[in-house]
């Protein structure tokens, strides 16, 4: 038996976190199970924790991995809203029902200790000491073989040129987002849609029960019609960028959702409304992804926030939506239609992002919006010229 015949091939400090490992498992498990009780508990906060465990996910993993990142992560949202589903059936007592899904919650107190902040940030933030702690954990769980003394030995310019950090000493925040126009339209175009997943999402959920049939199991099939929404996004999304199947999947959803109150079997109503709640469910796990891309990493926990906030407002308005039906039975099934069809009119004015690496200040964003916008104007020329 040759000696060293089993040892790994040693690899570059920046290959780290470029194929996911234990690390990442461990890391994305402990992210992900929060969501999931939330999402029993309350649906406003998933927002808030949602944008700040997928976050640190994407950060931390490569760009191939981005979009699984996001249909991992929504399929424990899913997963909770369908045991929430399933235990209000079997106990209709909402004293009991509070009970059961809140309790679990208290064990998250101890990830205070647990959750490791984001190497990248790390770094951005002059936390380097930090960072190369974090990068010499990940090494070690995902069992990847690098030199640990020319990590320790690297100076804080040398670490951030490792993995495509460039340096910037004065720190971005609200003054330099309202001064990029860039940043500022895929601000409004993002929250927007975030308020539309928000609104109609929660919505189709909420005026589930009010279609033909037993309202609990209308209720669980909405939930269950979430997880083929996440296949589509990770195929399509890989295959052939964000922004298409976004647009397409917005409208298709406006379709049929806007379609399904004006048929008459009963079947194809209950057919046309749960294709609507699919296409939704992929547009809500793409369209954070796309925002995850579309922000730099100096800025993102504020930009995303903000999308938050959008959502949110979208979740609060969802259960007055049963209040239109005396008016009409159509009218929020219009609504959510309309909603659906002006994200994927204002999507058309944003950049492609697939297979770009994430950007880390507002000047990158600038720099390389120029440049799309300069090849746009080019081709608009050649265009002219040949006619």
């Amino acid at each position: 038996m040759k000696k060293g015949s089993d040892k790994k091939k040693p690899c570059d400090v920046s290959e780290v976190f470029e194929s996911l490992g234990k690390y990442h498992a461990v890391q994305y498990f402990l992210a992900c199970l929060p969501s999931m009780f939330v999402t029993m508990i309350n649906i406003n906060f998933v927002f808030v924790a949602g944008d700040l465990d997928f976050r640190t996910v994407i950060e931390i993993g490569g760009k191939n991995n981005r979009v699984l990142a996001g249909v991992l992560f929504s399929y424990v949202i899913y997963f909770g809203e369908m045991i929430f589903a399933l235990f209000a059936m079997l106990v209709p007592y909402w004293k009991n029902l509070i009970r059961i899904i809140n309790t679990p919650s208290l064990l998250f107190l101890s990830y205070i200790f647990i959750i490791r902040e984001s190497p990248r940030w790390q770094m951005l933030n002059g936390k380097m000491k930090e960072a190369k702690h974090t990068i010499q954990l990940v090494a070690k769980m995902n069992k990847l073989e690098i030199d640990f003394e020319e990590l320790k030995e690297m100076n804080d310019d040398q670490l951030k040129e490792k993995f495509n950090i460039d340096n910037y000493k004065v720190k971005e925040g609200f003054q330099e987002i309202f001064t990029s126009r860039e940043i500022l339209k895929r601000l409004a175009v993002a929250s927007f849609c975030r308020f539309t997943c928000g609104f109609v999402y929660y919505g189709l959920i909420i005026n589930s029960v009010w279609l033909p049939g037993n309202k609990y199991t209308n209720f669980l099939l909405s939930t269950v019609m979430s997880f083929p929404g996440e296949l589509m996004a990770l195929y399509f999304m890989n295959k052939i960028g964000r922004k298409v199947p976004l647009i397409v999947g917005y409208l298709i959803c406006g379709i049929t959702v806007v379609a399904s109150p004006y048929v008459a079997p009963v079947w194809a109503k209950i057919t046309l409304y749960l294709i609507g709640k699919m296409v939704i469910s992929a547009c809500f796990t793409g369209i954070i992804t796309y925002t995850m891309e579309l922000y730099p990493t100096s800025t993102r926990g504020s930009l995303l926030s903000m999308g938050s906030i959008t959502s949110r407002v979208g979740a609060m308005l969802a259960p007055l939506t049963p209040m239109l039906v005396p008016i009409s039975p159509a009218l929020p099934c219009v609504l959510f239609a309309l909603s659906s069809v002006l994200s994927s009119i204002l999507l058309t004015i944003t950049p492609e992002t697939k297979d770009l690496p994430l950007m880390d200040t507002i000047g990158q964003v600038n720099a390389h919006a120029v440049v799309v916008n300069n090849e746009k104007r080019k081709n608009c020329e050649t265009v002219v010229t040949k006619m």
